[in-house]
């Protein structure tokens, strides 16, 4: 109670001022995007009581102002929308500062701390504020406040709040005396200086707010430097109090005006240890003459700790990588060589692997006679050389940046010259890389402290993955401010095995982007986050399929995924956080027939037409469903043959399903096996034991019906048709798929089928 009368005497009662119609309207609002009005003013009646510091509100508002709406492809009626949603415009027209001031500090906090955990502690927190007595919120529940912080994440996340914490890191671990007398060795650090314990969070919540607004009755007092990273940004870079880290072996840290004037003091424990004594867990709120008038010690329910997510713009992430390896054991500046030999030699391993990736069936591959085949060189893809260059420009933008052009181009020489001796190599793991002069010599002067040179390899290595990874974004030149999770482990190729061809599923790399991205909580596997999906979006970005749009398959980079700014959004105001598959899709379709046999040409044409192309798209709580609906007519024929009135076939499909079903097609036909100046022919070469047919199978037993070993599908120039045709042979276990594209002419694509064993299908 006396925490209560305290917080009253200071705040004052909460009053609303909105009239009712105003307050229906923004609640639709707020509750379409996820959020929550009652919560929403829940937690203003708490943050909202900070006075943000001016200069800081002014470049956060300047960050986040714009608006930016796109479709998420032409003609769709879903849009990507970054910028203020309704919990961020609110905060930012109304008078009332108390909506801004929560806004920037629950950005912050949701930036810095694990989203789950961090609505889970703030649950927790609000609940034991009323057992107090405090009565000014509902006591808001987990689902509720997780919603409020994914809002205020997707709406602010253009306001980069790393360089803030790095900023204050730093400061910190130099005071502290992380290097010896001489200023080299840098010594190992056990403390918890950014994992916040529960009861911190409860008691900064109330006693920060106190400390502001009566400045010279009110410090809080911390008894160890458990969390102080986090508790100096929000204490001082967005209050605007004057904080002061205590040692006894250092003089004060201030942060702030001095240290006689400090509102938070944080006591820097002489002895280094992850674990915090009892005595030295309290958090206190004292007056003027140092008494205590409230303390906040951990009970049994707020024993944890809430656990930091860093995050990083892509931009220049692989160069912080690489200044932590070499400044976890010494102090390197920016401007030595060895980062720039580093980044080279990593460019070139990353060059090596990518020439070979196997795509893997999401099936079963099965030969014609039953038996499971080996992979065909058609199973593989390879990334462009500017595709790794431009993930490098990205990932190591700190170093690459600082080179004209001149220096650009002899260091893409030398990447070609690692690369060239790498092929002269008998690589089998990673420890086999060979490290560049001045890495060997920088570690052989450190000794063991810096680690073994197979170690450092190692390092290259996972640094690759990450290259490979982020080359495989469609649109990579566009992604420089994407926030990524740097708590995120990368686990993908991970096993060091130089010789063995990397492996990736139709959902793999799409995974590990959309796990970068959204960051632990992501959860992978059968039943995972990307189960059926095609679009997941977080912190104000989506990550979704190249197959999205009304394209044609032959078109689509089914290896690449797109990664753009904005949150999905309906024509009614909805958001959410997926797109995935809807359920029971399917429909009628027509039969397989064949049209040309025993001749010598044909006509390349289309025969079953797709005339209608519908998109559906239902809400759910968290997502979007997406159908697909494609209108093919019926002939006469067929209306005559099964007694059916209706004039269509409607095929329900959507974009994973048919990104899965492209995925595995065996070969896509291009301009590489053409050099024909006609790539489109009124009449193509058929040949013997070779049959063009129209539609596709509508029952299993309807794909033995045809002998011939190569069957043309007629699809030509209707890629809607194309698509179907691939959805529906896709899963024939007797016949391989081929993929014609608009570089390759019907003769050249025939020819290169008829080469190959196996029975075919090839897709006009």
């Amino acid at each position: 109670m006396q925490l209560s009368v305290e917080l009253t005497n200071v705040f004052g009662a909460v009053t609303a001022a909105l009239p009712w119609k105003k307050i229906l309207d923004l609640g639709r609002d707020l509750r379409k995007s996820g959020s929550d009005i009652l919560v929403e003013e829940d937690l203003a009646n708490v943050f909202g009581r900070g006075k943000i510091v001016h200069a800081l509100e002014n470049r956060f508002k300047h960050s986040i102002k714009d608006t930016k709406i796109v479709p998420l492809h032409p003609s769709c009626s879903i849009t990507l929308q970054s910028g203020p949603g309704p919990t961020v415009t609110r905060a930012m027209r109304d008078q009332d500062r108390r909506y801004m001031s929560t806004v920037i500090q629950l950005s912050f906090l949701g930036a810095v701390f694990n989203r789950t955990e961090l609505a889970t502690a703030l649950t927790e927190c609000m609940s034991k504020r009323l057992t107090h007595g405090i009565q000014d919120s509902s006591g808001p529940g987990y689902e509720d406040i997780a919603g409020v912080l994914e809002a205020c994440s997707s709406q602010t996340s253009n306001f980069d709040w790393y360089p803030h914490i790095e900023a204050v890191e730093q400061r910190i671990r130099k005071h502290f005396g992380y290097f010896d007398e001489n200023g080299q060795q840098f010594r190992r650090d056990s403390r918890p200086i950014k994992t916040v314990p529960i009861h911190l969070l409860l008691a900064a919540m109330d006693y920060l707010y106190l400390a502001q607004s009566l400045p010279e009755d009110r410090k809080l007092f911390c008894n160890s430097e458990k969390g102080v990273i986090p508790l100096v940004i929000w204490a001082h870079t967005i209050l605007g109090l004057t904080v002061a880290i205590r040692s006894l072996q250092h003089e004060d840290l201030i942060f702030g005006m001095s240290s006689a004037s400090s509102q938070v003091i944080i006591q820097w424990r002489a002895i280094a240890s992850i674990e915090v004594a009892v005595e030295d867990s309290e958090i206190l709120l004292l007056d003027r003459s140092m008494k205590v008038i409230l303390k906040t010690i951990p009970d049994s329910s707020m024993e944890s700790d809430i656990e930091t997510e860093e995050r990083h713009n892509l931009q220049s992430f692989g160069s912080r990588k690489l200044y932590r390896v070499f400044n976890s054991a010494s102090s390197i500046s920016d401007e030595t060589p060895i980062y720039q030999d580093l980044i080279e030699c990593i460019l070139a391993v990353a060059i090596i692997r990518s020439r070979r990736i196997e795509r893997q069936k999401n099936g079963f591959s099965t030969s014609s006679d039953g038996e499971r085949s080996e992979p065909s060189d058609s199973r593989y893809y390879s990334l462009e050389y500017w595709r790794i260059a431009s993930a490098g420009a990205v990932l190591f933008h700190r170093q690459i940046s600082k080179l004209n052009d001149n220096k650009r181009q002899e260091s893409m020489l030398r990447v070609e010259k690692w690369v060239e001796a790498f092929q002269n190599m008998n690589l089998k793991t990673a420890r086999d890389i060979p490290l560049p002069q001045s890495v060997r010599l920088h570690l052989d002067k450190l000794g063991q402290v810096g680690g073994t040179h197979a170690s450092m390899s190692h390092r290259i290595f996972d640094l690759s993955n990450l290259v490979l990874v982020i080359a495989h974004i469609a649109n990579i030149d566009q992604c420089s401010t994407l926030p990524i999770c740097a708590n995120t482990l990368l686990q993908l190729w991970s096993n060091g095995d130089f010789m063995m061809d990397l492996k990736v599923k139709s959902h793999t790399i799409f995974g590990v982007i959309a796990n970068l991205l959204v960051g632990p909580e992501f959860h992978q596997g059968e039943y995972g986050d990307y189960k059926h999906a095609f679009l997941i979006s977080d912190f104000g970005w989506s990550v979704s399929l190249d197959c999205i749009g009304d394209k044609n398959p032959s078109d689509v980079r089914v290896h690449l995924v797109s990664v753009r700014p904005g949150v999905p959004t309906n024509q009614r105001g909805e958001r959410k956080s997926k797109i995935r598959d809807a359920e029971l899709l399917g429909g009628a379709s027509p039969g397989q027939r064949i049209e040309d046999e025993g001749v010598e040409m044909y006509r390349p044409r289309s025969e079953r037409i797709v005339t209608d192309r519908t998109e559906y798209y239902g809400s759910r709580n968290k997502e979007f469903w997406f159908s697909l609906r494609l209108d093919i007519p019926r002939t006469v024929e067929d209306m005559k043959k099964r007694s059916i009135n209706d004039r269509i076939w409607d095929d329900y499909t959507s974009y994973r399903e048919l990104h899965d079903a492209l995925w595995d097609v065996d070969i896509v036909l291009d301009g590489k096996m053409c050099h024909h100046s006609v790539k489109s022919l009124e009449a193509a070469k058929l040949g013997v034991e070779i049959a063009t047919i129209s539609g596709w199978p509508t029952y299993l037993d309807e794909r033995d019906d045809i002998p011939q070993r190569i069957c043309i599908c007629l699809t030509k120039n209707d890629w809607r048709a194309r698509w179907l045709a691939i959805k529906h042979f896709i899963d024939d276990p007797t016949r391989r798929i081929a993929l014609r594209g608009t570089e390759c002419c019907e003769d050249c694509a025939l020819d290169t089928v008829v080469a190959l064993p196996d029975q075919w299908i090839l897709i006009l």
